[in-house]
């Protein structure tokens, strides 16, 4: 890691690398099969609720090798030139099973910063994180996560929100839906982030992407034909007033 990276990182809002070993991916993606064993055609048939049921348990699992405290330990080298140590870090991950192209109901988030479902009091310490997501598997240019280039420059003054009507996505508080991190309350951007920009991470399985938790990203419909499978965590800057809980009530410990 150098300087230049550094500046990239600054500049853009997200910097690409790959991982100096895929043991911890290879894990992950052991315990998906395991748990995803029917056909495409099944899962794309299944109900929204019995589909989030699987994809919550699998989760579960996931969470139970303590994945995300072992990928930073792993990768803290390279973490630690984009925030200085301690930091706070989530403690639990959200599994991403995108089935293909689900535009009648929500199975991704659209496009937001972290801080948008963060209470005002915290909001500029979830700005100053970061957000890990890892590629797991059929991860390709066709479904991969969308963002805003540089939009982690846009002043939050100037970008205008409303909640946003989700009749299709039907997440209660407390669901399965809510546990694998789909909202229960979205809102969406009306004014002030120009969507029509919006392009894919070029990233693929062996590598991992770490951006600023004020680029905004999300909408990754998956355009391809397989379940896209990745993983993602928070890192807040460690602070006396940092929230015990980021806004995914998932709790935090510093490392």
């Amino acid at each position: 890691m150098n300087s230049n990276i550094r500046g990239r990182y600054r500049k853009e809002g997200y910097c690409l690398q790959s991982f100096c070993q895929t043991s911890l991916v290879r894990s992950i993606k052991r315990i998906i099969e395991e748990h995803f064993d029917q056909t495409i055609t099944d899962y794309c048939l299944m109900g929204s609720d019995e589909y989030r049921s699987i994809v919550a348990e699998c989760q579960d699992e996931i969470n139970s090798l303590n994945i995300a405290e072992k990928l930073v330990f792993q990768e803290k080298k390279i973490i630690s030139q984009f925030m200085i140590s301690p930091f706070l870090l989530q403690s639990r991950v959200f599994l991403r099973a995108t089935r293909p192209s689900k535009e009648q109901i929500q199975e991704y988030v659209g496009y937001h910063r972290e801080s948008f479902y963060s209470d005002v009091e915290h909001k500029h310490i979830v700005d100053q994180g970061m957000t890990i997501w890892v590629p797991i598997k059929n991860v390709n240019y066709r479904n991969t996560l969308n963002f805003i280039p540089r939009s982690h420059t846009i002043p939050s003054t100037e970008i205008k929100l409303q909640p946003k009507s989700e009749d299709k996505s039907s997440v209660k508080k407390g669901s399965s839906g809510h546990k694998i991190g789909l909202l229960y309350s979205p809102k969406e951007i009306i004014g002030g982030v120009d969507l029509t920009t919006g392009v894919r991470f070029d990233a693929s399985v062996g590598s991992y992407i770490v951006f600023s938790n004020q680029l905004i990203h999300g909408n990754g419909i998956n355009n391809a034909e397989d379940i896209r499978f990745s993983i993602d965590f928070n890192i807040l800057p460690h602070s006396d007033k940092t929230p015990v809980h980021i806004p995914s009530d998932f709790e935090c410990f510093s490392i």
